[in-house]
């Protein structure tokens, strides 16, 4: 029986190993091509097996193949492999520290000028509050959101506007460039609001951003919207509320056309000035309300610079439908439509279709 594995160091092996005559140029090449391209060692070995059972045999080997892999070509992978995931984690890292870095500064910024004048919530808080943002708590709705009827514990009833959300995410990219552009309205409503005073204008009490749920507290007026009272089930207003609540929204424009901010250089726009943004107190006083679309206006120009088209249509100054631009003039134009809307109790009508709005 032959022995079934032989061990030879390789260079002896070939040294003694005798191929046929037929096959010595064939034999030559192959070892010259084993030695030399396959880059092995001196002494490496080579295995040889054989089984015959209880007969004998002798065999004479004519050819030889040989395939190696380089464990250290092997070993350069894997490190490079290794090496780029890290370099890709690390650059995931990096943004992730840049993002978190630029927002805290946007809300150490925003806490700073606001702190003062309001109350910043949390979002538990908030969620307590209104049930949950519960449907049955759900008072009205705007261009940027709904707003639900909340109760704190040391405030009482209070108005929680939620602001909406960024609906797909299948464009990441557009999805990222909504929410910084809700983030930069939602700042920029508090940051207007906070620095106007005038008893027709709807007061901020104070605003929520946990977790990138952007959210208004505002003061609750219990007798709804003027909206309400012309074209909902609350009782009619009589005349002497209507002018009334007439006085108090041209008193409230008047001041932000020429009283807010440095009025000698700066004026203000609501630019979504319509019934159901005219909240009701006490004494069905109006109150100017949704300051989603406000802008800063210079006095020394002639408007804003050419805009999006954006509001409620139908309310909407026809110059600025044409023309994407702003001035105090817009606002009267809304104003007017508002007057006769509340001596008629009826809906203006514009035909559809053309331009976009937010709502009505």
């Amino acid at each position: 029986m032959a022995d079934p594995w032989c061990h030879l160091l390789l260079p002896t092996f070939l040294d003694k190993l005798q191929p046929h005559p037929r096959h010595l140029h064939s034999w030559r090449c192959r070892r010259s091509i084993f030695q030399d391209a396959a880059g092995l060692v001196q002494d490496a070995a080579v295995g040889l097996s054989a089984a015959t059972g209880l007969l004998s045999e002798s065999h004479q080997l004519l050819a030889w193949s040989f395939h190696s892999t380089d464990p250290s070509r092997s070993e350069t992978k894997m490190w490079v492999i290794f090496l780029s995931l890290a370099a890709i984690l690390l650059t995931g890292l990096v943004a992730a520290l840049l993002y978190i870095t630029v927002m805290h500064r946007r809300r150490r910024c925003l806490d700073g000028k606001v702190l003062q004048v309001a109350r910043k919530f949390s979002y538990s808080e908030l969620v307590a509050a209104t049930e949950n943002f519960s449907v049955d708590r759900k008072v009205g709705n705007g261009c940027f959101g709904n707003v639900y009827r909340g109760q704190l514990p040391d405030l009482g009833e209070v108005a929680v506007k939620k602001m909406r959300q960024p609906m797909s995410k299948r464009n990441r990219k557009k999805y990222v460039q909504e929410i910084e552009r809700n983030r930069k309205n939602y700042v920029h409503e508090i940051q207007t609001i906070c620095q106007l005073r005038h008893k027709n204008l709807l007061r901020l009490i104070g605003w929520c951003d946990d977790g990138g749920m952007l959210l208004l507290v505002y003061e609750l007026e219990l007798n709804g919207s003027v909206s309400d009272h012309l074209h909902g089930r609350r009782t009619p207003l009589m005349w002497p509320e209507r002018y009334n609540v007439l006085l108090g929204i041209a008193s409230a424009i008047e001041y932000l056309h020429t009283g807010a901010y440095d009025s000698s250089k700066w004026y203000v726009l609501h630019r979504d000035i319509k019934p159901s943004n005219v909240m009701l107190g006490e004494g069905f006083q109006a109150k100017l309300d949704d300051f989603g679309l406000v802008r800063q206006v210079t006095r020394h120009g002639c408007g804003t610079p050419q805009t999006t088209v954006i509001g409620s249509m139908d309310y909407m100054d026809p110059k600025y439908i044409e023309t994407g631009m702003l001035n105090s003039a817009s606002d009267v134009y809304s104003f007017g439509v508002l007057l006769l809307e509340v001596a008629t109790a009826m809906k203006p009508s514009v035909p559809r279709g053309a331009l976009p709005g937010c709502g009505h």
